[in-house]
C-alpha cells in the first residue's frame, strides 16, 4: 500500500517483476503482504520505509532515479515439498536485473564479499577482547 495521495494507493503485483514505478516526493511507510505459490504459507507482512529524495540532501534533479532499498532474507524452516521446489527453481535476483532501466542505480550484492568482511570486524573484535 502507497501513501494515501497516490492513485490506486493499494496495488496487487503477482507476477514478476514484483515492482511498482512512479514518481512523487516525500516519505512514508509502504506495507506489503508477501504471499506464496503454496497456499499453506503463511503470508508475511514486511514495512518499508520509503523516502522520495536523496540522502544526503543534494540537488535534486529532474529524472535521476532515488534508490531505497533494504536487503531482507526470509527464512523457510520447514517448507513444503511444493514451496521448496520452486524456491529451488527460482531465477537468482542478479541472473535478470541487470539489463533492468535502473539497474545502474542498485548495489550489487556480493555474499562472499560480505561474509569476508563479517569475519574480519570478527576477527578484529576478538582481538580487542583479548587484549583487555
Amino acid at each position: 500500500t502507497l501513501h494515501a495521495s497516490f492513485a490506486q494507493a493499494t496495488r496487487v503485483i503477482e507476477k514478476p517483476p514484483f515492482e511498482v514505478t512512479e514518481h512523487g516526493w516525500g516519505e512514508f511507510d509502504i506495507a506489503m503482504q508477501i504471499h506464496f505459490v503454496d497456499p499453506t504459507e503463511t503470508p508475511v507482512d514486511v514495512v518499508f520505509p520509503l523516502r522520495l529524495y536523496p540522502d544526503p540532501p543534494e540537488q535534486l534533479v529532474a529524472k535521476k532515479a532515488v534508490v531505497a532499498e533494504r536487503y531482507d532474507e526470509l527464512i523457510f524452516t520447514d517448507p513444503s515439498d511444493a514451496l521448496y521446489s520452486k524456491l529451488m527453481q527460482a531465477n537468482k535476483p542478479a541472473m535478470g536485473w541487470s539489463n533492468h532501466p535502473l539497474a545502474e542505480h542498485w548495489v550489487a550484492y556480493d555474499t562472499a564479499k560480505e561474509l569476508a568482511t563479517l569475519q574480519s570486524l570478527s576477527d578484529s573484535v576478538a582481538k580487542q577482547v583479548e587484549a583487555a
